[in-house]
C-alpha cells in the first residue's frame, strides 16, 4: 500500500502476521537533504511512527541562511512539494515578475505564501513536470538582506511533451534581522525557447549533468546541445555573470 502527503510518503508492507513499515520524509532544513526512516514489524507502533514522520515534515520553520531558503524554494517547486515553501518564505512574502518574452506566462505579482506558492508551486506544477532549476552564483555569507544572480531552468510540458529551457535573474530581499526567510522574490524572465518533443530526451539528458541547484555559466554552458532553438540560451550563459 502507497500513501502520499505532501512530502511525507509512508509505504506498508504485510509481513507474516505483523506490519512492516516504511517510513520516509524529506525536508530541506538550512538547505540540508534530511531523510528520516524507519522499518518497524509491529502493528501497534506504526502509528507512533507515522505521526513522528508527519511531524518533521509540517514542524514550524526553523531559522536559514540565504543559500538554505533558496534551495528550499527550488526543491518545493522542482518537486511540486508546496508544504516546503512555508520553511523558505515568510507569511506575508511579496512576488513580483518582470517578463521579457511571450514564451511563457505568469501573473505580474503575488501577495502572501499562499497566492505566491499557488503560482510558484502549484499552478506551474500543473502544467511542468521533469523541472531542473539553477542558481548561477550562490549566496558568499549566510546572512544578507538581499541577493541577486542569474539563473537557468528546463522542464518538459506534461500536455505535449514539449520541452522548454528559460533564463533570467532573481533578485531575493530576506528577514536577515529575523529567521533569514525570503520576504520579496522579483522575478525576470530573459528568454524561454520551446522546443518540440523531439528534443527533450537529450535536453534533459544535458540538464541531468548540470551541478544542481547551485552552478555557473560555465559548468551550464558545458554540455549545452548545439541546437540552433538553444543558441539564445548559449549566449546568455557565456557572457559575464551578475555575480
Amino acid at each position: 500500500m502507497f500513501r502520499l502527503s505532501g512530502s511525507l510518503i509512508v509505504i506498508v508492507f504485510a509481513e507474516g502476521e505483523g506490519i512492516k513499515l516504511a517510513g520516509y520524509c524529506e525536508s530541506w532544513l538550512g538547505g540540508a537533504h534530511l531523510v528520516v526512516s524507519c522499518d518497524v514489524v509491529s502493528a501497534v507502533v506504526t502509528g507512533h511512527v507515522v505521526a513522528q514522520l508527519r511531524r518533521e515534515c509540517l514542524s514550524e520553520p526553523q531559522s536559514t541562511t540565504a543559500a538554505g531558503a533558496i534551495s528550499t524554494y527550488i526543491a518545493a517547486k522542482d518537486r511540486n512539494l508546496p508544504l516546503l515553501m512555508k520553511r523558505a518564505f515568510v507569511p506575508d512574502c511579496e512576488l513580483q515578475m518582470q517578463l521579457l518574452t511571450d514564451a511563457i506566462s505568469f501573473p505580474s505579482s503575488a501577495h502572501g505564501l499562499e497566492n505566491v506558492t499557488d503560482v510558484l508551486v502549484r499552478s506551474f506544477g500543473l502544467q511542468y513536470d521533469n523541472v531542473r532549476t539553477f542558481c548561477l552564483s550562490r549566496p558568499a555569507v549566510d546572512r544578507t538582506p538581499r541577493f541577486q544572480c542569474d539563473w537557468l531552468v528546463g522542464m518538459s510540458n506534461r500536455s505535449d511533451g514539449g520541452v522548454r529551457v528559460g533564463c533570467g535573474e532573481y533578485t531575493w530581499d530576506f528577514d536577515a534581522a529575523g529567521d533569514g526567510r525570503v520576504k520579496r522574490l522579483f522575478i525576470k524572465i530573459e528568454l524561454m525557447c520551446v522546443l518540440p518533443a523531439s528534443y527533450q530526451a537529450p535536453v534533459l539528458q544535458w540538464l541531468s549533468l548540470v551541478p544542481y541547484p547551485w552552478s555557473s555559466c560555465s559548468e551550464a554552458w558545458t554540455g549545452l546541445p548545439s541546437f540552433d532553438a538553444l543558441t539564445p540560451i548559449a549566449q546568455f550563459l557565456r557572457r559575464e555573470p551578475r555575480n
